[in-house]
């Protein structure tokens, strides 16, 4: 149904945002590397978020990595929506390395990047270049729209594989900035 909807020419990109985040890889959390999710707000909306279609074919994406995505969707929205700012937009969401849709994406430590992106994207802020989130969020799970409940609690949470996303973080040379969310990965991060 998303694809289809994304066909109708009613639909247009009201806002796009890009924040960096770190991925290690998905068993030994060895290698990481820095890559770009791509946040669009697509009017008019309804509070649906998604992948972005072109992208089913070349990218197999878990359930986990969905799921962070419309948690921080919802986390965004709410507190977009408690101060005064209009959420009536579709999110879609894409997440690139090197120019190209990253073919596997796994785990959910990118939902505090997104989080941050989508909120930025509602109040039409620019997000600084030289941060970086490594944090995940956590809060009610909504499978079906991500949608937010207002009073929901969101948090921040710490992710694994963070010797790895903060050594890939340091060679990209970019940032200045790294947020964490837990004591033990601030400690492993340093």
């Amino acid at each position: 149904l998303d694809c289809m909807r994304l066909l109708r020419k009613s639909n247009a990109t009201e806002q796009s945002i890009q924040v960096a985040v770190a991925l290690s890889d998905e068993l030994l959390h060895v290698t990481g590397c820095v890559a770009t999710l791509v946040l669009d707000l697509l009017k008019p909306g309804g509070g649906q978020v998604f992948q972005r279609p072109d992208d089913a074919l070349c990218t197999h994406t878990h359930a986990d990595f969905i799921g962070s995505m419309r948690g921080a969707w919802a986390a965004a929205r709410q507190l977009a929506r408690i101060q005064g700012v209009n959420v009536s937009f579709d999110g879609r969401w894409r997440l690139m390395k090197d120019g190209q849709p990253v073919q596997h994406i796994t785990g959910r430590s990118a939902g505090g990047a997104a989080t941050l992106g989508w909120y930025h994207a509602f109040s039409r802020t620019v997000v600084d270049p030289k941060l970086i989130v490594l944090a995940q969020i956590s809060g009610p799970d909504r499978p079906t729209l991500g949608e937010a409940t207002d009073g929901a609690d969101y948090k921040l949470d710490g992710v694994g594989g963070m010797a790895a996303k903060v050594k890939a973080v340091a060679a990209d040379g970019r940032f200045d900035t790294i947020v964490v969310a837990s004591d033990g990965n601030q400690a492993e991060g340093e």
